[in-house]
């Protein structure tokens, strides 16, 4: 029983660290238009939140 408890606390804290890296990630790059000239925009990505 306590190996059962010890093996789902681990994994447990597996998941757990992954979803606290996953919700972090920078985006780079250029949009350009079709003669190759940089365009000057901004992209907001907002947090979504399913319950």
């Amino acid at each position: 029983m306590r190996t059962k408890f010890t093996w789902m606390l681990t994994l447990f804290m597996a998941l757990v660290v992954q979803f606290s890296f996953s919700q972090e990630k920078t985006i780079t790059g250029n949009v350009i238009d079709l003669d190759g000239m940089t365009l000057p925009i901004i992209i907001l990505i907002h947090r979504i939140s399913k319950l």
